[in-house]
């Protein structure tokens, strides 16, 4: 699969059935012969903003794409939205793949948040000053969720943390959560796992939410 120049994207969107997800955003699927692709699509006013967060999108997609090793290794990629207000597009990406004869596949979740205002994806830094010494505590206090936002008991951890994750991504209440993969901190059945950071929230952000 060949990567899509950004400026041919609306057209190629144009061409997948769409499916409403939230107000300004849709679905599009493609399926090749060893991948499948389910992504979100952001509708805007301004086409430059519009284009650069599509186009972001998509990329992480093709990547996806681009992994598959024919029969021996096939992929996918999923998403979930987790939250969207007038400023703030938050999404969790699933891009994943499966070895042939292997009990199960392996997948990610890779949270984003995009500025509906600017088009720019917003690192977890603009929201929160978040350190191992803090996510390490957090964990010890039990504030370890699956990423559907589901506490997780004590008894299932595999561990601390032993990394601050650049992935995370807003809930609709104000919260704010960092994702760590299968095997982190827990085991493969509980998926992807999240820490609850809101309490290391910056004073004046992400404050009006609707």
């Amino acid at each position: 699969m060949k990567a899509i120049l950004p400026t041919l994207l609306l057209s190629l969107y144009l061409a997948f059935p769409a499916a409403p997800a939230a107000a300004s955003v849709w679905t599009a699927t493609e399926t090749g012969d060893y991948y499948q692709l389910t992504y979100p699509v952001f509708e805007g006013d301004d086409p430059d903003i519009k284009e650069a967060i599509n186009a972001d999108i998509y990329t992480r997609a093709s990547q996806t794409a681009d992994a598959n090793q024919g029969e021996s290794y096939t992929t996918s990629f999923h998403y979930k939205l987790k939250m969207e207000n007038d400023r703030y597009l938050s999404l969790v990406f699933l891009p994943g793949g499966y070895p042939k004869g292997a009990i199960h596949g392996m997948y990610t979740g890779v949270g984003v948040v995009y500025d509906k205002t600017t088009g720019e994806q917003l690192p977890l830094s603009y929201f929160a000053d978040v350190t191992l010494d803090d996510l390490i505590r957090l964990w010890e206090e039990g504030e370890l969720y699956d990423y559907e936002g589901k506490k997780i008991p004590d008894f299932s951890l595999f561990g601390p943390p032993k990394r601050v994750p650049e992935d995370y991504f807003l809930t609709y209440d104000g919260k704010i959560f960092v994702t760590f993969c299968p095997y982190e901190l827990g085991p493969y059945s509980q998926g992807i796992t999240a820490i609850n950071v809101t309490s290391l929230k910056k004073p004046g952000v992400f404050e009006d939410v609707p």
